[in-house]
């Protein structure tokens, strides 16, 4: 899920803390949260 969540510009990678990755919230917008947006994020 971590390499999955890289891919997306909402999220940026801080570290890895043995089996956790943390991620920090940028200012991407969010993917609309009324139907099925999957195709639009990378």
């Amino acid at each position: 899920m971590a390499d999955i969540i890289q891919e997306d510009a909402m999220w940026e990678f801080v570290e890895l803390l043995s089996t956790t990755a943390v991620f920090r919230r940028t200012s991407a917008p969010l993917t609309p949260n009324k139907g099925d947006h999957w195709w639009t994020q990378d």
